[in-house]
């Protein structure tokens, strides 16, 4: 059985209220008295009707894939072998 279309104010307002709450899908699920998944369609049927992109979604705080990639080596350091220690 198809769902009937979520109308654009009911996610205008669940995006208002994700946005007020920091972005936190759990707590505005919360507050809505709704899962987590209900938050996450909700957030991606607002990218398909252009109120939200894909980048509206990353935290900000997250560094872009080419960048941790090309830090990845920096940090991994170089495996050091001890020989045993004999007494």
């Amino acid at each position: 059985m198809a769902q009937a279309p979520l109308p654009d104010e009911t996610i205008i307002q669940r995006v208002a209220l994700w946005n007020e709450v920091g972005r936190n899908t759990s707590e505005t699920a919360r507050r809505l008295g709704v899962c987590r998944r209900v938050v996450h369609n909700t957030l991606h049927r607002a990218i398909e009707r252009g109120m939200l992109t894909e980048a509206d979604l990353r935290d900000p705080n997250t560094p872009k894939a080419e960048d941790y990639q090309s830090a990845r080596p920096r940090k991994i350091a170089p495996a050091v072998f001890l020989a045993p220690h004999s007494d």
